[in-house]
């Protein structure tokens, strides 16, 4: 029985570091359209993006944003704007399309149009969000499940 119990151990010792190794070999390549969905839909995504992104002046290089990605293909994303109590809600739809995360921001001061962005695995929970040209645009630092921040698309 002992010997049978090393063996089980030292099973589920390899299927994890295959597991890692997979996972390891997708790290900089762009997900597709069934794995963006399955990342994003009903969950949030926190990260930064550069202020760049934006058309107003800030202190601040990146400004800390959340996501919630609504399971009907709404979304609102909440930012503080550079500043540390000025929460600006940006609500709009999001979906996927020919392997690209597209959104669009109906009630936008900043920007109405449609973007849609590649997304890159970066490791340890965290994703890139690059244009078509492939410039980067938002990190994601994690994806949490659900809807903790309670965002209202």
């Amino acid at each position: 029985w002992v010997d049978m119990k090393a063996r089980i151990e030292l099973l589920v010792i390899l299927l994890c570091l295959l597991g890692t190794t997979v996972q390891a070999e997708t790290i900089g390549v762009a997900l597709n359209k069934k794995e963006i969905v399955q990342l994003v839909k009903g969950n949030t995504a926190e990260g930064e993006k550069d202020r760049y992104q934006i058309n107003y002046e800030f202190i601040t290089k990146s400004i800390p944003f959340a996501t919630y990605f609504a399971p009907d293909g709404g979304l609102v994303e909440r930012d503080r704007g550079g500043g540390s109590s000025q929460a600006i809600d940006a609500k709009g739809t999001w979906w996927v399309k020919k392997g690209k995360l597209c959104f669009q921001y109906l009630n936008s001061l900043r920007d109405t149009g449609k973007k849609c962005r590649l997304i890159v695995p970066l490791g340890d929970g965290a994703y890139e969000l690059r244009s078509v040209k492939g410039k980067a645009t938002h990190t994601w630092d994690r994806i949490v499940a659900g809807n903790p921040k309670g965002l209202e698309p």
